[in-house]
């Protein structure tokens, strides 16, 4: 996902700048992906200065990884839920999500699983993502996130 987040060009309404500047991020799923992005951008972008008689500079900081959850450790959340909840209560194969960018680190290091516990009241409330400006935490699921973690404890322990 390329997000374009910031274009800053001139001052004034009705005078063609000298220079315009852009800002934005990238989030891919494959570090495959996130590999060729510099040069795929660079690429594009002076296609695009070179049809208008421009040139371009290309400042490309590599972000965040993305977050992959190793299989043995996600069977291992994945059984904690289920003797917690139900496998009703499982979502096996979410969508793929550009979230937890930090925790991706981690995984890198250490064999891990990120885990959503999902916050939705199912009231037609749902639960916003976590930077959208209508977030509000849902207190009641807090119970049930300690109980996860216990059971997880508890099954590693009994393992």
């Amino acid at each position: 996902m390329i997000s374009v987040t910031q274009i800053h060009a001139g001052d004034a309404y009705n005078v063609i700048p000298d220079s315009v500047r852009m800002h934005g991020s990238v989030r891919t799923f494959l570090p495959e992906t996130q590999e060729v992005m510099p040069s795929s951008m660079l690429r594009v972008a002076e296609g695009v200065c070179a049809a208008f008689g421009a040139s371009c500079v290309l400042n490309y900081i590599k972000g965040y990884p993305a977050t992959i959850n190793s299989v043995p450790e996600t069977e291992i959340s994945a059984k904690a839920v289920v003797d917690l909840v139900g496998e009703e209560n499982l979502i096996r194969d979410p969508t793929p999500s550009m979230g937890a960018e930090d925790f991706s680190y981690m995984l890198q290091a250490r064999p891990g699983c990120y885990v959503w516990l999902g916050i939705g009241t199912g009231k037609g409330e749902g639960g916003c993502m976590l930077h959208s400006s209508h977030y509000d935490f849902n207190d009641d699921v807090l119970p049930r996130g300690a109980s996860y973690w216990a059971t997880l404890v508890e099954n590693e322990l009994a393992a």
